[in-house]
């Protein structure tokens, strides 16, 4: 079985291996990474579950983004300031949103859910975040789908199947609907950001995540003893991020 821990390693381990890949163009790199992003969607479920202050986990997750942006900026568009694309921490901020706005609204009415998975889906999109509304709708399957047992299991494989898939869906029914109308569904402005350009199929190795991700204990893991040493330990994650896409950045600068 595995902690907690060692999720978190794994997926900072794939994704350092993905953006080697990203920076050097090496595709076998690039498919190893696509494990990375469900393990952290599924963390931030599982970190929202046994989180003694949400407002400050929100808070520690919206100071990253911040703090990340100028290096992701620079490894994925050479410049200090770009509006245009948004860091991964922007995602997991608006995915937590979510599913804290989704538990406390079912219990009142279930139709009030509707509201904050499109809001944070539509801002997620706007701002192009990384993974944007596919990535916010990755932390929600593992949210609504974190039961153990069979059928959720099924259902989560299925959702993550669907989601990684997407951009192949899209293309494939534009194309059927094109072959069978010559109507391009591309030509509609509000369904342009549902039909893919070209099929994608890298992103289905995103299911393979799922494997260390069922094998998951429900233990932390190794944990220093000391209050500082915890705080430098939790926030060493945190700062892998940014530190890793700076130092990419200085190799492909040098």
């Amino acid at each position: 079985m595995i902690s907690a821990l060692t999720l978190r390693v794994i997926a900072l381990v794939t994704m350092l291996i993905d953006h080697i890949g990203g920076v050097f163009d090496i595709m076998e790199f690039r498919c190893i990474g696509r494990i990375s992003f469900p393990i952290f969607a599924f963390l931030i479920v599982n970190g929202f579950r046994h989180t003694k202050n949400l407002q400050k986990y929100l808070i520690r997750l919206a100071a990253f983004a911040v703090i990340s942006e100028i290096p992701y900026n620079l490894i994925a568009r050479g410049e200090v300031f770009n509006s245009g694309i948004q860091n991964i921490f922007f995602t997991l901020f608006l995915g937590l949103c979510c599913i804290a706005l989704i538990d406390w609204l079912k219990d009142k009415h279930i139709l009030l859910c509707a509201l904050p998975l499109i809001v944070c889906c539509y801002v997620a999109f706007k701002l192009k975040c990384d993974y944007d509304f596919i990535g916010v709708l990755t932390i929600c399957a593992f949210y609504l789908f974190d039961k153990t047992d069979a059928k959720n299991r099924i259902l989560l494989v299925v959702a993550m199947l669907l989601l990684a898939g997407f951009d192949a869906i899209g293309y494939y029914a534009g194309q059927l609907v094109y072959d069978l109308s010559s109507f391009d569904l591309r030509s509609v402005v509000y369904f342009r950001p549902f039909i893919s350009q070209s099929p994608n199929f890298i992103q289905i190795l995103r299911v393979f995540a799922l494997i260390p991700i069922f094998l998951y204990s429900g233990k932390k893991g190794w944990q220093p003893k000391s209050k500082w040493g915890k705080i430098a330990f939790q926030y060493g994650f945190y700062l892998f991020y940014p530190a890793h896409l700076l130092a990419l950045y200085g190799i492909r600068f040098i």
